[in-house]
């Protein structure tokens, strides 16, 4: 008797989480529908009037990309984010995005924050999390693996971005940094116009592999392997 009622309880108790879950999850897609409906959602400005998604992947070119095209900055938000406000519009629009090398990326943006960022916020951070590291090395062998790092949007692997949870990739288009003339050509023939590209939060540093060892270049395969696999860089 009493195993049955403990399973009973069991039973009820999985039951509730799973509708607080799923009442939660519905939540949130109806405000995410709201805020589109009433145009101040992820698609307001550029993404409807251009019928097109840029995912800004912080540190790869994204401030110079959204400048050129929309005359705007654009906000580091991920696929699933459209996807919830409109998957219909999601499904529609074209999707497009620019990545970079992960052992160049991270170099930009230990730099990029070092130096304060674009906003109060980046600095801010910046001294709480980057100010105890004397160079990239150290931040590298002692922070990168930090919480606070971790979750800073900044050096978010570029997959959280663009790809589910199977490495499926959600976009179009993926552009590279590493031939961003090239593939930003690609990108105005799609839209249908043509710009000169505006070069903004150009990095003030040596070549990135300047400031590896063969450690700590392991470490940060370690830390973006999804995205050197995904992506298909090489060192």
């Amino acid at each position: 008797m009493g195993k049955r009622c403990s399973f009973a309880y069991w039973s009820v108790g999985k039951s509730m989480k799973m509708a607080s879950r799923l009442i939660r999850e519905s939540e949130m897609w109806l405000r995410y529908r709201l805020m589109d409906i009433r145009g101040r959602g992820v698609y307001a400005h550029h993404a409807n009037a251009c019928q097109c998604i840029f995912i800004h992947i912080p540190k790869a070119a994204g401030s110079s990309i959204s400048q050129t095209l929309f005359q705007q900055p654009s906000r580091h938000v991920p696929y699933f984010e459209y996807e919830r406000a409109s998957p219909r519009k999601f499904r529609k629009f074209f999707k497009f995005t620019f990545v970079r090398n992960p052992w160049d990326r991270l170099v930009s943006t230990y730099f990029f924050l070092k130096r304060g960022g674009v906003n109060q916020l980046d600095a801010n951070w910046a001294v709480d999390h980057l100010s105890d590291y004397q160079n990239f090395e150290e931040f590298v062998h002692d922070g990168l693996r930090t919480d606070s790092v971790r979750e800073w949007i900044h050096f978010r692997p570029q997959t959280y971005f663009i790809a589910d949870a199977e490495g499926d990739i959600k976009v179009d288009f993926i552009g590279r940094f590493e031939k961003i003339e090239r593939d930003f050509c690609l990108i105005e023939k799609k839209l249908g116009c043509e710009h000169e590209l505006r070069k903004m939060n150009v990095g003030q540093h040596a070549h990135y592999r300047d400031y590896y060892t063969k450690e700590t270049k392991k470490i940060v395969y370690d830390f973006y392997e999804r995205d050197i696999e995904l992506l298909q860089y090489l060192f």
